[in-house]
């Protein structure tokens, strides 16, 4: 396997409105080992959102592609049964070794799609790939599979955070309750250019390095989620939205509030036990309104 396998693949991805499948085994074996690693950290960092101790029994892994979302939860809860939906026969076949004891089921994503019901029901790095016209009835159907919590991820772009902006809306209508990570079910706040995402950092093998082309050692994974609730979501907090510029003696640090807006939150180190607590955030974290009061 070589370079411009991985290359033309991203390129087609990235560039193009072809999103839709991979074109031989070669480019199926190359998304295992290029791209697959960064959904993967993604999705692990959005698995951390769930309940300390929930354990589902079944889940449902939707446009699985080689089944990394239930590779992902099957490291988390090792005796939880896995159904994936999978319609590309090149994912299909790379999936079929990675995840072998998974209830595989060869599929197309339509609005009329039938759906089994599971505790959890993932569409990971798939909803960009949802035709428009289609894409509220089918994210009806995944609601409706849904018995604890249905979980969207995907890239952190304006546009992909656009389309996931509109599901999120439409969800909201169906009687959904947000987990993660907006600390509130109103109007989102972020409009206009900007975009809600988060970053996860991920070591690179030496395989890894070589098929991007790449020097480091790691890389980072930009990504936008939901994670969605049958039941009330209880507690009250605040989501930082982007990485905190932490400074010498001072720092300042924005955050989406359950009231539904955007606050920037400066420190500085004349408020000693409000720096300590404060000099530490990272983007992403979960935070209670008393810690920067």
């Amino acid at each position: 396997m070589d370079s411009k396998t991985y290359g033309d693949l991203s390129h087609r991805y990235r560039h193009t409105s072809d999103k839709k499948g991979l074109r031989s085994k070669d480019e199926a074996l190359a998304y295992k080992t290029a791209r697959m690693p960064a959904t993967q950290a993604a999705i692990n960092r959005c698995l951390d959102e769930l309940p300390q101790h929930y354990t589902p029994t079944i889940s449902l892994d939707v446009g699985a592609g080689p089944g990394t979302a239930s590779l992902a939860l099957l490291n988390r809860f090792s005796d939880l049964q896995t159904i994936l939906i999978e319609d590309d026969p090149h994912m299909w076949a790379t999936g079929q070794d990675l995840v072998p004891n998974g209830q595989w089921i060869r599929q197309k994503l339509k609005a009329s799609s039938e759906l089994p019901a599971a505790d959890v029901v993932i569409l990971s790095y798939v909803l960009n790939e949802l035709p428009e016209s289609e894409c509220s009835a089918i994210l009806d159907r995944l609601w409706q599979a849904t018995r604890d919590y249905l979980i969207i991820i995907t890239a952190g772009t304006p546009d992909a955070f656009s389309q996931l902006r509109k599901a999120r809306h439409h969800l909201i209508a169906q009687g959904a309750h947000i987990l993660a990570p907006c600390p509130h079910t109103l109007d989102c706040p972020i409009q206009g250019t900007d975009w809600c995402h988060f970053k996860t950092r991920l070591s690179r093998s030496s395989e890894h390095r070589r098929l991007k082309g790449g020097d480091l050692g790691y890389e980072d994974e930009k990504f936008s989620y939901l994670i969605l609730s049958k039941q009330a979501v209880s507690g009250t907090y605040s989501r930082v939205t982007k990485s905190p510029q932490h400074r010498s003696g001072h720092g300042s640090f924005e955050v989406c509030t359950a009231t539904g807006h955007l606050e920037t939150i400066t420190y500085s180190k004349s408020k000693s036990q409000q720096y300590k607590n404060l000099k530490i955030l990272h983007w992403g974290q979960k935070i209670t309104q008393n810690l920067y009061n």
